[in-house]
């Protein structure tokens, strides 16, 4: 990913990065969440996290020759977006992994979102942080769109900024209620809508 986004001529310019390295007070293994604008986001986050992780997909994407080589080094888990009960069931196997050590990068919204206006959270990644008994890890990211536009197919030489928040705990609490878990995830959701309005990132 290091290599990708250096020969394109993308660099990052990331805040908050002392909270992905445990030895200045991150959170790891964590359910990681990220805004989605572009294709280009699974690179930027996976930079960012460098190894012990791995990420949640549609299903569709299987069968993505661009996606094959991030099938063999991460064995994501495919989810089925057209059905809650298969996707509860498929982010019920990698509850596990994420107890022994792996992270999980989810993009809550679902899909690519074609502005920088932030789409409802889905409650998967919130349900597995909860079932795990880890945190949740923020990371805002900010105009991969114009890095790589939504219907692009090359990269645009640029800078990539990106806030990641401190990590948020008490899931397992917030998801004894319906209206705990909700209020939980509009808190976040607030957080990565303010970060991306009240941007003041140097890049």
């Amino acid at each position: 990913c290091d290599t990708a986004l250096r020969v394109a001529g993308v660099r990052l310019a990331v805040r908050g990065a002392e909270y992905l390295d445990l030895d200045r007070g991150g959170a790891r293994p964590a359910i990681v969440v990220a805004n989605h604008q572009s294709a280009i986001d699974p690179v930027v986050v996976a930079s960012l996290l460098r190894g012990d992780f791995t990420v949640v997909a549609k299903k569709e994407a299987r069968w993505d020759p661009r996606a094959v080589l991030g099938s063999v080094l991460l064995d994501p888990a495919f989810i089925d977006r057209s059905s809650s009960e298969s996707a509860r069931a498929t982010l019920a196997q990698v509850a596990d992994r994420v107890r022994a050590g792996t992270s999980l990068l989810i993009f809550p919204e679902g899909t690519r979102s074609p502005t920088q206006t932030l789409l409802p959270f889905k409650k998967g990644a919130f349900h597995l942080a909860a079932q795990a008994g880890v945190p949740v890890l923020p990371v805002v990211l900010r105009n991969t769109g114009e890095v790589l536009p939504r219907h692009g197919h090359a990269i645009r030489a640029g800078v990539v900024q990106v806030q990641v928040l401190p990590p948020v705990t008490g899931w397992a609490e917030a998801a004894r209620t319906k209206q705990g878990l909700d209020a939980a995830i509009a808190d976040l959701h607030a957080a990565h809508r303010r970060t991306l309005a009240d941007w003041d990132h140097p890049g």
